[in-house]
This record gives C-alpha cells, structure tokens and sequence, in this order.
C-alpha cells in the first residue's frame, strides 16, 4: 500500500468497508467518479486487489489503519481532522449512522450512500448506487452512459491478458449456506460435464473449507480442487476458466464483472437486486409459492424448495448452450 499519505492528497476519499459482492456493486458509481477526481479508497485489506484491478485511485487505505480505527475514540482529533480535510469531500458508502455523525465532526462535505437498497424495492445494487451519485452530484447524469456500464457493458475488457486453458469453474459456495445448491447437484454436474468430455475444476475459499471432506467422499480428485484465500489467485484462476459455475456469492460477482460466461445460481436471494454485472450472466431460479427471502425472511426456512427444485439437466442444458 506504501505510506498512509502521499505527498499528493486525492480530492474525494471514499470508505467502503463492505464485502466483494457489495464493492463490486458499487464500482460503477466509484469508476465514474474516478474519472473525474483523483480518489483515495478506504476498504478492507482483502479487497485491495479489486481496486487495483478497476479503479484508478491515488491510494487504497487499509481500513484498519489506527487512523481510520481511533476516529470513534478521544486523543487524535486534531490529526484526524487535519487528515480528512485534506479532502474536498468523503463519500461514506455505509448504513452506519453512527460513521457519518463522526465523520461530519472532522469535515463539513460528507455524503453517506446506503451500500445497497431498501428490501423493499426490487432496484438492483449497481443502478441504486449509481442514482445515488447523481443524485447527490458526485457524478453526471448521462443515464445512457451509466446503464451501458451496468447493464450491457462488454466486460471481457477486464480479462488479465494471459493464456487459458479450457475448463469449467465451479465454486459451490457462498457466504451462507441458505443460499448454497446442494453440495451433490454440484457434483453430479461436473462428472455429467466430463461425460460430455470437459474438465472442471473446483474452487475453495474459507467459507466453504467444510465441504473438502464431503469432496473426498464424493471422491473429487484433489488434483481438480484450487483451495485459496488469496484474491490475487483466485481472480488469476478465474481468468482462466471458460465457463464459471456458482451461487450468488462476492466470487460469482467478481467473476462476473472479469468477463468470464458464468452460469448463476439463485435460490433465496433476489437477482433483480443482486444479479451480477456482467454481459455473458446467465441466472437460473425456479419460481416458487415463494417470493425471495433471503433479505426479508425467516433464516430457517426447512425446505429451500428455491433451490432443491433446480435440477442437474436444467443446469447443464443451460451451462452447455452458453
């Protein structure tokens, strides 16, 4: 990251602590103000690779910096003050409250955005986020413009130019189980896939570290398994799939967004507002008595009929006609 501050301050700091799924959301509005004002970006460490990789910023600040972690407490304001009025304006995407009214102590522009919005508008992420902006005069109004990017931009302008072999990825998790296909859909669907005569490899984060043991049961060779908590490695082995294969999770957003074809699948969680950015998404849901849920509902829900009612065939006719 290099020094806290470089000796050219940026003119808009933007904080932003949420995960991959909701930075990825938000990069529309961040990559058009980026093109218009120098930008620092204040985010978790772990996220520091898709910044890199899309933003133009000055600097990416580590959210854990004292700086940044002291401004609740008593002690350093006059350098916190002095630090964040080096900034013309901090846009704070944020439901919290509590950050704007600390922030706003130290600097008179602050400008909170909520990271994704109300459940009950069917709006997606993306397009909300970027409303916010204009509405808030971060950005201009070329609508046409905004909604090429989010909707219909050619997004394998994102690919690191390298090599690729050809392989299906699949990643069978998320960051909750309830929004997971079952665990043996996934298998089945990768030996119907080498049946057809493709190979497909599996990739593992930290949130689905449990299911390597039912991997080896289901006898998944170790060899096809990519297991990795480094963003760096997993955005270089996306890069290399041709086909990725998931849930609705931060990996399947990122994915999505690098131009890799990617077959999504949504149970409880509601695509309107999630569906991933991207021109070569294909989203699978089965409609059901059930609205989505996943928001709104109960968190037990026993029966998950949005999910067990997507089969293996529906998948692959759809994974092999893309």
């Amino acid at each position: 990251m290099g020094s806290f501050l470089k000796n050219k301050t940026a003119n808009a700091l933007i904080i932003h602590f949420g995960a991959i799924g909701d930075i990825i959301c938000a990069l529309p509005g961040i990559i058009s103000l980026s093109e218009t004002q120098s930008v620092d970006i204040c985010c978790s460490p772990h996220i520091f690779p898709i910044i890199q990789h899309f933003v133009k910023t000055n600097q990416i600040i580590d959210c854990y910096h004292p700086l940044i972690t002291s401004i609740f407490m008593p002690g350093r304001t006059s350098e916190i003050k002095n630090w964040l009025l080096s900034y013309e304006f901090i846009v704070l995407i944020s439901f919290s409250q509590d950050w704007e009214t600390h922030l706003k102590t130290n600097h008179p522009k602050i400008c909170r955005i909520p990271p994704r919005p109300p459940t009950n508008e069917n709006t997606h992420t993306a397009k909300f986020i970027v409303n916010a902006f204009q509405k808030n005069g971060l950005i201009n109004e070329n609508q046409s413009r905004i909604e090429d990017f989010i909707l219909h931009k050619k997004s394998r302008s994102y690919r690191i130019p390298q090599s690729r072999s050809q392989n299906f990825l699949i990643h069978p998790g998320s960051g909750s189980p309830l929004k997971n296909w079952p665990l043996d859909r996934f298998v089945s669907l990768s030996r119907e896939l080498k049946q057809q005569g493709y190979s497909s490899h599996w990739i593992v984060g930290p949130a689905e570290s449990k299911m390597l043991p039912l991997l080896t049961q289901y006898q998944v060779s170790q060899n096809d398994i990519i297991q990795t908590d480094q963003l760096e490695r997993i955005m270089a082995v996306i890069n290399q799939a041709n086909h990725y294969i998931g849930n609705d999770s931060g990996m399947t957003h990122l994915a999505a967004i690098m131009g890799v074809t990617s077959t999504i699948i949504f149970g409880p969680s509601d695509a309107r507002r999630w569906k991933p950015i991207g021109s070569y998404v294909n989203v699978i849901s089965q409609d059901t008595s059930c609205p989505p849920c996943f928001e709104t509902g109960s968190k037990t829900c026993a029966h998950r009929k949005c999910l067990h009612q997507i089969s293996v065939s529906q998948v692959l006719q759809v994974v092999l006609s893309h």
